[in-house]
């Protein structure tokens, strides 16, 4: 038995009503042999061993990453999922750069960048868009209907702050 239904956002784009029940079916049968008392018992005893030994198994590969981030910028798991690695540390980039500004593109004719208080709120639309990215990968669906709503409000959050990252990308500088 599988352990917890996932699917990818393309697949849960196209889901139809009869598709949805059957990964909710997967995850009643999952939850309902986490309440059993074998379920207790990999709680007590399997769970813990497994996520130490996944930690242990994961610290060559962090040292190897760390060494090629260190060397040449990027690592090899980096380059698996751009969007991923960028939309991990932009908007804490974004949002120190906003903090500490001390410049601004200052073009009189765009009401985004005219004033240094414009540049921190379309630096935090930017910062709210690669956000957008990493919640859009950890919605939760329960009910199709809900899941597309909160994917569209996530996806128009995200185009906002990546057309703004492309128009101001050469003005991302102190």
């Amino acid at each position: 038995m599988k352990a917890h239904a996932v699917a990818t956002t393309e697949e849960v784009k196209s889901f139809s009503e009869d598709d949805f029940a059957k990964y909710e079916k997967l995850d009643e049968a999952y939850f309902k042999r986490r309440e059993s008392w074998v379920g207790k018992l990999e709680d007590i005893f399997v769970w813990p061993i497994r996520r130490f030994g996944i930690r242990l198994s994961e610290v060559p590969g962090n040292l190897k990453d760390f060494y090629w981030r260190g060397k040449r910028g990027y690592a090899d798991s980096d380059a698996w999922g751009i969007d991923s690695y960028l939309s991990s540390f932009m908007p804490e980039i974004l949002r120190k750069m906003a903090e500490d500004k001390i410049g601004y593109p200052g073009d009189a004719d765009d009401p985004n960048v005219d004033t240094p208080e414009h540049w921190k709120q379309t630096l935090e639309k930017i910062a709210k868009g690669f956000e957008a990215v990493r919640q859009q990968d950890e919605i939760e669906f329960k009910d199709i209907k809900q899941y597309k709503q909160e994917w569209d409000k996530l996806e128009k959050t995200r185009i906002e702050g990546m057309q703004l990252f492309t128009k101001y990308y050469n003005h991302l500088w102190d």
